[in-house]
């Protein structure tokens, strides 16, 4: 038994090797000096310059980005996500560029997405299977968008984690241990503050699929981020958010049939009907 376990490992290891390169084939851009132009890109440099400023004025948990709104300040840790520039404040830390250290933790979360992927799926429905999910989540159509044209880079981070629940929530669902569990909070904590409209599509997904066995992760979790969802929701109401938010403009802007069979790759933007400049 032992030796067949030996045997699968380098097959595993260079499986996970090829996927790897082959994300880091996709993601050439990240690798070149200076930082990919996308629609998003510019304002996670922003947000992480002046975490690293919140940080120098002792703030934690972090509020107030007091160089945006034009020197004026924005609450803009109060209600947007920043894990991911939390994340780079690390690599930032230990002498990286700014550029250079939202790309790293880019470019590892889009990677760590595939491997997550694979390591879960192989044990269920075997090796091929299990490649073939993971490819995907390096080749479709809404990763690649996310990433290399609307540079929402937070959602880059949630995709990685939300795959990585998958993987720990059912581990720990096979077998209840101390040690299982405390990742399963840390690693369920860690994707309730990484990008706020995937937890909201997310959790539920985890929820129905695990609560029987993980209610107590799911319930000391959200316990864990309530330091960050408790005034993004309460405090909402001082901002313009519900007269500029209109919930019905959302169904304008689904993608109709013949842009679900094709979309040609372009870098606009997304608008009302079958006009759109974005892929989808």
């Amino acid at each position: 038994m032992r030796l067949k376990n030996t045997r699968r490992l380098p097959v595993n290891l260079l499986i996970i090797a090829g996927l790897i390169i082959l994300g880091l084939v996709i993601l050439r851009s990240f690798l070149r000096i200076g930082f990919p132009q996308t629609h998003d890109g510019d304002m996670h440099l922003a947000r992480l310059a002046n975490l690293n400023l919140a940080f120098h004025d002792h703030h934690f948990p972090f509020r107030w980005a007091k160089n945006l709104n034009h020197g004026f300040g924005l609450p803009i840790f109060n209600f947007y996500y920043y894990l991911l520039e939390l994340l780079a404040f690390i690599p930032m830390k230990l002498g990286l560029t700014i550029e250079n250290s939202l790309k790293l933790v880019t470019v590892a979360a889009f990677l760590s997405t595939a491997v997550v992927w694979y390591w879960w799926l192989k044990d269920k429905y075997g090796r091929l299977a299990a490649s073939a999910a993971a490819i995907f989540s390096l080749t479709a159509i809404y990763p690649l968008a996310v990433i290399m044209i609307r540079g929402s880079l937070g959602e880059t981070l949630a995709l990685f984690l939300l795959a990585l629940n998958f993987y720990l929530l059912d581990r720990f669902s096979q077998k209840p241990t101390r040690w299982r569990y405390l990742l399963a909070v840390a690693g369920l904590s860690a994707f309730l503050l990484s990008h706020n409209i995937s937890v909201i599509f997310g959790l539920p997904l985890l929820f129905i699929r695990y609560w029987r066995k993980a209610f107590l992760v799911f319930i000391n979790s959200v316990g864990l981020t309530l330091f960050f969802w408790l005034p993004l929701i309460f405090e909402r109401r001082f901002t313009y958010f519900n007269s500029i938010v209109d919930a019905s403009e959302l169904f304008k802007h689904f993608p109709t049939f013949g842009q679900l069979i094709y979309m040609p790759w372009n870098f606009g933007m997304s608008v009302p009907g079958p006009a759109d400049t974005m892929s989808f």
